[in-house]
Parts: C-alpha cells; sequence; structure tokens
C-alpha cells in the first residue's frame, strides 16, 4: 500500500486540475485515444513535467492516486447536488459544495 500523501492546499488542487484539463486522454473516456495505455501513459509523462514547471513536483504514483481522490470526492460532491434537487426542496435550502474547484 502507498504511503499516506500530504494534503494539498486548495491552490495546489486548482493548477492540478488546470493542467490536467489540458491532458483531455488521460481523463474523457469518450476519445478514440483513451483506450490506447501507452498514449496516455505518455500524456501523464507530459502532465508531470507541466505539473514540476508550476512547482507541483509529483511521481506518476502519487499523480494516479490524487487523480482518483479528486475524482470521487468531485463524484460525491456531484451526488449530493443531485439528491439535494431531486428531494424536492426548497431551491434556498439546495446543497451547494463548499469546494472552490467543484466547477
Amino acid at each position: 500500500m502507498a504511503p499516506k500523501l500530504a494534503r494539498l492546499k486548495n491552490s495546489e488542487i486548482c493548477i492540478f486540475l488546470e493542467v490536467l484539463e489540458n491532458y483531455p486522454i488521460i481523463w474523457n473516456i469518450k476519445l478514440k485515444d483513451y483506450s490506447n495505455k501507452p498514449m496516455r501513459d505518455g500524456q501523464v509523462a507530459m502532465m508531470l513535467i507541466d505539473l514540476e514547471k508550476k512547482n507541483l513536483k509529483m511521481c506518476e504514483e502519487e499523480f494516479r492516486a490524487r487523480f482518483k481522490s479528486i475524482k470521487d470526492t468531485y463524484r460525491k460532491e456531484l451526488k449530493k447536488v443531485n439528491n439535494s434537487k431531486k428531494s424536492g426542496t426548497d431551491p434556498d435550502s439546495l446543497y451547494i459544495p463548499r469546494l472552490i474547484w467543484y466547477d
């Protein structure tokens, strides 16, 4: 099991997501090249270089763990938002995510 990762600051998560957005092959399963693992791994390597340029250095294992964690957190927030909408609650009491990077 990998060692526990230190928590990223919100600003670091925003940088991570900003850089990740430039590499859709890593996250967009609808792309044809998403299923090409060597190409995806190459994109991860390039992304790690870009992250290092922005003073956010991490190894591939750490990248994968952080990517999964951010994805899972986003899904949990999305589920809370959707459940809040389905419950028929008054619009003023809908669940509002507190994550600054949720949008």
